[in-house]
């Protein structure tokens, strides 16, 4: 991980923030592969992405560690190491790039493998409790001017406006109706 990234460019301050999550997407992925049982052919498909992925991120990791200038440098120093690490933003984004499209691919693989579209189908032929037991839809319209205060259920509303007294009670239905004087 890069500890200090303040000497950086802020293209690469915004990756350098990142690469942390993503030396955990990459760990992450890489026991999802060991643990999942597919065949053979899609394993070392998977396999070769990820280490791609990891030659990467490991690649953009001695990048970095070479542009921050060490601790108790000068102004000059860091300028000069600035100045010579330019060719090398290029190198960089090129590699996070790299890294993005590949965790894409990872994840993308995951998401097909978790719900099939035969799965998704079956799932929405299925209705649930809450579809069943739904409550009727609530109609609330305001026709005139004012302000409209609604309470549906049971319990306290309190309602104060602008300099207006607050009204604090128990509520159990019903409407109350207020005017403007």
């Amino acid at each position: 991980m890069v500890k200090d990234a303040s000497g950086l460019p802020q293209s690469l301050r915004d990756t350098a923030a990142r690469l942390p999550l993503i030396q955990s997407s990459l760990t992450i992925a890489a026991h999802g592969i060991k643990e999942d049982s597919d065949a053979p052919e899609a394993y070392a498909a998977l396999e070769a992405v990820l280490q791609a992925c990891s030659d990467r991120a490991f690649q953009l990791h001695h990048i970095f560690e070479a542009m921050i200038p060490s601790v108790g440098s000068t102004r000059t120093h860091r300028l000069l190491k600035a100045v010579r690490s330019f060719p090398q933003v290029d190198n960089a984004n090129v590699l996070v790039e790299g890294i993005l499209a590949d965790l894409q691919v990872l994840t993308l693989n995951h998401v097909v493998r978790s719900a099939t579209r035969e799965q998704i189908k079956e799932l929405m032929g299925t209705p649930t409790k809450h579809a069943v037991e739904r409550d009727a839809a609530v109609t609330l319209n305001n026709n005139g001017i004012g302000r409209q205060y609604v309470h549906t259920g049971q319990g306290n509303q309190n309602i104060a406006c602008h300099s207006a007294t607050q009204i604090n009670g128990n509520f159990n239905g019903g409407a109350f109706n207020f005017t403007s004087r």
